[in-house]
């Protein structure tokens, strides 16, 4: 692993030791039972004095815990009292805390599932409590229609990236097939449907079927390890590729740390010179990749943690007041921005600014 690598995965680890604390104890109180006043009404807030749960999908990536945050931080700015969960990537988790929050008699629920088919019959029961529930991240499954506040809509997005990609290649490789590696999780929709697939669909649109070979485009669990130990499996195979995507910032740095111990990972003025890279997320490793001009990140689709967030409880708010009805199918998008390599890095620190300046041990990116 290169210093650079290492650097990375340090930063990684610090912030994870520094989160662990509070999200276990993430508002235990709350689910245990123990009756706390929630914060005095504030304004006409539909949530002052509200009990809201808040169910994420995993603390495994800075953005989970900068969402998760803003809206705690938002929600209870108008007087709610707000008990964030670690989803921790697991249906039964996820299932657990929305049966405690149903006993605890909170007055509305907000989870983004990591597998909406295995949440479904949960979230009924607690809509038959008569608890609205709401949906983001994702779009619920037909068994379980409830509103969805926020989705992660990308697919625009990273068609503009994936022309891009193509643009890179016929001008660097001319003549060369698109060869594809994309981390995926088949299951979620996000990844599979808003993310992987509109990618690999625009590449074959503008190189032809002929001219794209999909290298390798299966499940892969998005944490470091894992993802390191795909992709050096895949250059040890001696399959050669050009363009890699993972559907999170986790799958991109894994990978990309194995792209630079094997030297695939160069860019020499910004451009690629082997594999065209696209992460999603800007987590910090990610960034630290795409300001760096000899580091093949070429395009970051930024999630950003702190407007979605102000998304979510605008759209819950709406549910409370009926404007939204709560067994309805509304959606509403919460999408990202790109950011681009020759965006420059004072362009990009404006662009995130403060949008994960709750996490800690986060700091924004230091510009020469």
């Amino acid at each position: 692993m290169t210093g650079k690598s290492t650097k990375k995965l340090y930063k990684g680890l610090v912030f994870l030791l520094l989160t662990a604390a509070i999200f276990l104890y993430s508002g235990v109180a709350l689910i245990a039972g123990e009756e706390e006043e929630a914060a005095a009404p504030v304004g006409e807030s539909p949530v002052a004095g509200k009990r809201i749960g808040y169910i994420n999908w995993g603390n495994v990536s800075e953005y989970q815990i900068a969402h998760s945050e803003w809206f705690k931080r938002f929600a209870e700015a108008e007087g709610a009292k707000v008990t964030v969960i670690d989803g921790k990537i697991d249906p039964t988790v996820q299932i657990k805390a929305l049966e405690d929050m149903a006993a605890a008699g909170v007055d509305g629920i907000i989870i983004q599932p990591y597998d909406v088919v295995a949440v479904s019959p949960a979230i009924n029961e607690v809509r038959k409590a008569g608890i609205p529930v709401m949906y983001i991240g994702s779009l619920p499954d037909p068994s379980a229609i409830i509103p969805a506040g926020g989705v992660y809509n990308d697919d625009v997005l990273v068609k503009e990236a994936a022309r891009e990609a193509v643009a890179w290649l016929k001008k660097n490789k001319p003549g060369e097939k698109a060869k594809l590696v994309l981390f995926d999780y088949p299951m979620i929709v996000i990844c599979h449907e808003w993310r992987q697939l509109p990618f690999r669909d625009e590449v074959i649109r503008l190189m032809g079927e002929d001219m794209v070979e999909i290298v390798y485009h299966e499940y892969t669990e998005h944490t470091i390890e894992n993802c390191v130990r795909v992709m050096e499996d895949i250059i040890q195979s001696g399959r050669d590729f050009n363009m890699f995507f993972a559907c999170g910032g986790t799958g991109a740095v894994g990978g990309m740390q194995a792209l630079e111990a094997a030297g695939l990972a160069t860019a020499v003025n910004g451009v690629p010179q082997d594999v065209w890279v696209l992460t999603i997320d800007a987590t910090p490793a990610e960034l630290d990749y795409l300001v760096d001009p000899n580091i093949s990140v070429a395009v970051t689709i930024a999630l950003t943690p702190k407007t979605n967030a102000m998304v979510f409880l605008d759209n819950f708010k709406k549910i409370l007041t009926g404007d939204i009805g709560p067994d309805s199918n509304y959606v509403a998008n919460a999408p990202g921005v790109l950011l681009w390599k020759k965006d420059g890095c004072e362009k990009i620190r404006d662009t995130l600014s403060d949008q994960y300046a709750v996490v800690p041990g986060y700091s924004s990116l230091e510009c020469p």
